[in-house]
């Protein structure tokens, strides 16, 4: 099965059309293979050709586990959505010689790659270290971070990489006894990296987990302002022993008092009837 998956993906524009596989066939094909004694990193590699397919839908359970066992393999899937940042292949070719070119044509099929590499990144929720209780070892979540940061520096992308790794901490478990969040492994990850680029992609994740919400029409910002209150709570929690983890929540607390001081003005607009 994995053979011709594989050979399908070979196929030259010339050859004969084959026939297609329905969605329902694909998950099923997929679901056998993770069962099978396939290596993961070749049934990883295979997923990551066929996710766009797969898109709409649960990601791919071995592509999650072998992003986070593997720091190659995630530098791989950051290289193919993302061209080597200029300012780090300049810094780099003023000790060693030329840069890597940067401005590379990607062809149908790299380009469907680099789509899918793209989604796989931003569905990605599967913390590196995390055990099957829920907690997290945090030896192998710094091992995990250093050598992917060390293949991302070589590969002129540690930029953005350590914005995929931030947004991937906002997977992290409440595994301390109390509940606090996040787990202390991260905090005490974020402290000794130093990076600001994780701690912003942090950030941008816990943002954006919040998702859409709903308010009436001449409701104010209290939903923000209920936030806000929380993130400086944890702001304080933290801010002895983890500055960097508490600067975090600062930032976002001050992100939700702007916002609701927005709605707050909007709303006071539509009471008086200067807008709709």
């Amino acid at each position: 099965m994995a053979t011709g998956l594989e050979e399908f993906l070979q196929r030259r524009p010339e050859d004969p059309e084959p026939h297609v596989l329905s969605h329902h066939n694909l998950m099923t094909i997929f679901s056998y293979l993770d069962r099978s004694e396939l290596p993961m990193e070749r049934l990883a590699r295979l997923e990551l050709s066929y996710l766009q397919a797969f898109r709409h839908h649960s990601p791919l359970p071995t592509l999650s586990r072998y992003l986070a066992s593997d720091p190659s393999f995630f530098v791989d899937v950051v290289s193919r959505v993302y061209r080597p940042r200029l300012s780090e292949a300049a810094k780099d070719a003023a000790t060693s010689g030329p840069g890597p070119e940067v401005d590379v044509e990607l062809d149908e099929a790299q380009q469907a790659i680099a789509l899918n590499a793209y989604h796989l990144l931003s569905e990605w929720r599967t913390i590196p270290g995390k055990r099957e209780d829920g907690t997290v070892d945090g030896e192998v979540l710094n091992q995990w971070v250093s050598e992917a940061r060390h293949l991302l520096r070589a590969a002129h992308r540690l930029g953005v990489g350590d914005s995929h790794i931030g947004m991937v901490l906002a997977s992290s478990p409440a595994a301390d006894p109390d509940g606090t969040w996040p787990c202390v492994e991260v905090r005490d990850l974020l402290e000794t990296t130093q990076s600001e680029e994780i701690e912003n992609g942090l950030q941008i994740q816990i943002y954006n987990n919040r998702g859409a919400t709903r308010r009436g029409v001449f409701d104010g910002g209290e939903q923000e302002l209920e936030l806000a209150a929380k993130h400086k709570e944890r702001a304080m929690q933290f801010s002895d022993r983890w500055p960097r983890t508490a600067a975090i929540f600062r930032s976002l607390a001050e992100g939700y008092e702007r916002e609701a001081r927005h709605f707050d003005e909007t709303a006071e607009r539509r009471r008086k009837g200067f807008e709709n």
